[in-house]
């Protein structure tokens, strides 16, 4: 009968390892909400001139558009944002987005 057999500390902790695969896709699902949820998107906050929302913005937009993602972390460099700064650093000198410059990305 299954009831009678005993787990084994592998199968504890392939359930505790499931358990927290479980947690941090909620947690993912709960981000992407936040991310492009229909009141207050993260756009919306970019535009409003949320800067951790520029840089979150111009991360999500690196794979498919990586010119407006250069121009999200300019945006959010030209307010003083430290990440901001060091992500438009990285597309100028890598010429992600935008033409490379390693002058202007020091």
């Amino acid at each position: 009968d299954a009831k009678d057999v005993k787990p084994t500390s592998k199968f504890i902790q392939s359930n505790q390892l499931q358990e927290i695969v479980d947690i941090l896709k909620r947690a993912d699902c709960v981000d992407r909400k936040y991310i492009v949820g229909d009141s207050c998107g993260l756009e919306d906050m970019a535009n409003n001139g949320d800067t951790s929302a520029m840089v979150k913005l111009g991360n999500i937009l690196l794979d498919g558009d990586p010119s407006a993602a250069f121009k999200c972390f300019e945006e959010a460099a030209g307010e003083d944002d430290e990440v901001g700064k060091v992500r438009a650093a990285d597309c100028l000198l890598l010429g992600v987005g935008t033409d490379a410059n390693c002058e202007e990305g020091k």
